[in-house]
C-alpha cells in the first residue's frame, strides 16, 4: 500500500474534521477508523492531531460554518 505524504494526510484530516465534529461517539469512532486505515497512522496520533487543530477556535468556526 502506498503511504500518503504529510500534506495529503493533513488535507484529508481537515476534510473529515467537519464530519467528525458533528458526529456522535460511534460516528467519531468510525471516522477515526477510516482515517487510520487509509493513512496507516496510529489512532492516538490522529487524536492528538485533531486536538491540535481544535485549539484554534477560528479554524473550527470556519469548518462548522
Amino acid at each position: 500500500m502506498h503511504r500518503m505524504d504529510m500534506r495529503s494526510r493533513e488535507q484529508y484530516l481537515k476534510a473529515l474534521l467537519g464530519r467528525y465534529l458533528r458526529a456522535r461517539k460511534r460516528g467519531k469512532s468510525a471516522l477515526l477508523d477510516e482515517y487510520c486505515r487509509n493513512t496507516d497512522m496510529a489512532r492516538k496520533s490522529v487524536l492528538r492531531k485533531i486536538s491540535g487543530l481544535l485549539k484554534g477556535n477560528d479554524f473550527v468556526e470556519k469548518i462548522l460554518a
